[in-house]
């Protein structure tokens, strides 16, 4: 019964005067008598203890929530400035393989009159201007931040990437969720991947077509074996990986949209939805489908 009391006079504390008048209250700053009485009680102590850890719940919840979003920024962030500096690199490539196309020509007219290998210098000079990677996919600049930091680890990892956009430069959705999006699926691919000895693949398919932004992700994935679907994870630390689908799922249901997962085989395949009326709405959907 004195644990009933203390803990309901603590909690008529946190009603009046908010957690931190709870704790002035246990501690005895503000009311003397329920420090004197909670020492008597350890009980009540608990008890009081507990009404303002449970009061504290929601902070620790915003708290964490806050410092998520603080990461996605960062990341974010992060991701634009690298691609800018490749966006500076790829314009001066170009602007340098502008002025040295007129003495190309010239090399290759002056080895057809004598007789050299006029086409094995053309072929090699093809293959200079393909080795350029490109950087811009689409024109919007987070989706294409992502794709060339992603297109750089699949070279690194040998896998080939293929890619076929039609989207916008401006796209009605926010700019840290098409980030979550578009990395954490192509993560996943990837990571699937990379547990394959020869033969790896992954296409990203993305447009704007039936009222939303769709997102078509395939890879290549060893049979009979995780290959990063939703509570699956190849990485040596389950507990902190295996994350990634679930978050798309969680940041398409905001949106009203959806997310599809199927196996077949050797591929993974993952399809998202996302609703243009809805993000040109209130910038978020209450419908979950999933």
């Amino acid at each position: 019964m004195s644990s009933y009391f203390a803990a309901a006079f603590c909690l008529q504390c946190v009603l009046s005067a908010g957690w931190p008048g709870c704790l002035r209250a246990v501690w005895g700053t503000r009311f003397p008598g329920a420090l004197i009485f909670a020492a008597r009680c350890p009980a009540g102590l608990l008890g009081a203890l507990g009404v303002c850890l449970l009061a504290m719940a929601p902070v620790f919840q915003m708290l964490r929530e806050l410092k998520a979003q603080n990461e996605r920024l960062q990341e974010l962030q992060r991701l634009q400035e690298e691609h800018g500096r490749a966006m500076g690199e790829h314009q001066e490539a170009v602007r340098r393989m502008h002025h040295e196309i007129a003495n190309h020509i010239e090399t290759i007219q002056a080895l057809i009159e004598l007789g050299g290998n006029a086409e094995g210098y053309a072929d090699r000079v093809l293959e200079e201007y393909r080795a350029f990677r490109a950087v811009e996919y689409c024109g919007h600049p987070v989706v294409d931040a992502v794709l060339y930091n992603r297109a750089l680890r699949a070279q690194q990892q040998d896998t080939e990437l293929e890619l076929a956009l039609e989207l916008s430069a401006e796209l009605p959705f926010e700019p840290v969720h098409l980030m979550s999006i578009f990395s954490n699926l192509l993560d996943n691919a990837l990571e699937a991947c990379s547990a394959l000895p020869r033969g790896r693949w992954v296409r990203l398919r993305a447009a704007l077509e039936k009222g939303g932004l769709s997102l078509i992700v395939e890879n290549s994935c060893p049979e009979g074996a995780p290959c990063g679907g939703e509570g699956e994870t190849t990485k040596a630390d389950p507990f902190s990986h295996g994350m990634g689908l679930r978050i798309v799922r969680e940041t398409v249901a905001e949106y009203g949209g959806s997310l599809l997962c199927r196996r077949e085989g050797g591929v993974f395949r993952a399809v998202a939805f996302l609703p243009l009326a809805t993000a040109a709405g209130d910038g978020k959907g209450t419908d979950t489908a999933t």
